[in-house]
């Protein structure tokens, strides 16, 4: 006998997503790969967060744009600003913390440093981002 979950009881995604540099026209190009829904931790008998599916992005993307009314990214600030799923992802509406980079040991920062120094890695890795992209457009 499997479990049953509703929607609203999951609010762990993962979403991995390549990084992209076009030279030719100095822009960076944001490339979602997959995204993977876990079951949170208190819903789970082990205590931690579990992968429950993974899809990939452009699947998903077809979905979404298959039903624009359907598939909503709710804006609570501004009714007349709710958006298709998919161009929300578009958008890079979400917000998220970095939990892994590439790396020989295909480990995550948490692996990699510890839970606190692993966290403020995570922040200094976004910031070293945002910094990089940001010196793109100087001369």
């Amino acid at each position: 006998m499997g479990d049953e979950y509703f929607a609203k009881e999951f609010n762990v995604m993962e979403i991995k997503e390549d990084w992209i540099f076009d030279r030719k026209r100095s822009r960076l190009y944001y490339d979602i790969q997959t995204v993977t829904i876990f079951l949170p931790s208190d819903k789970n008998a082990a205590g931690v967060e579990t992968p429950l599916a993974t899809f990939k992005y452009k699947d998903l993307d077809k979905l979404f744009r298959s039903d624009p009314k359907k598939f909503i990214w709710y804006n609570p600030q501004n009714q007349a600003q709710h958006k298709n799923l998919a161009d929300a992802f578009d958008l890079r509406l979400f917000y998220g913390r970095i939990t892994k980079v590439a790396n020989p040991g295909d480990a995550d920062l948490v692996g990699m440093y510890g839970d606190k120094e692993g966290l403020m890695k995570s922040y200094q890795t976004e910031y070293e981002l945002m910094e990089t992209e940001h010196g793109l457009w100087e001369y």
